[in-house]
């Protein structure tokens, strides 16, 4: 947990209330466990983090170093891109 610095994507099984001061470090969290009540979810909403919750094998998936865009402006579907992607945020 020591080594998430600012703007890495955090990818883990599930966390829980004493992560939160890595989560604040990540830019982004990923949880192969979990769904929209979830804790992760909630928290992550309320620290205006995006969070991929629920996505089962994400920690066998992705690996240290991988280059990743995540897309959760869909709704309630949310995109894992691992390959970094060009993109342009806009806020309302």
């Amino acid at each position: 947990m020591h080594k998430i610095h600012p703007n890495n994507i955090l990818v883990t099984n599930i966390i829980d209330p004493d992560w939160e001061p890595i989560m604040k470090r990540a830019s982004t969290i990923v949880t192969n466990r979990g769904g929209t009540t979830f804790h992760a979810s909630m928290i992550t909403s309320k620290m205006g983090i995006p969070a991929v919750v629920g996505c089962i094998n994400a920690t066998s998936k992705i690996k240290t170093d991988d280059k990743m865009t995540l897309s959760c402006a869909e709704g309630d579907t949310n995109f894992i891109y691992v390959k970094a992607l060009d993109f342009t945020v806009t806020k309302s």
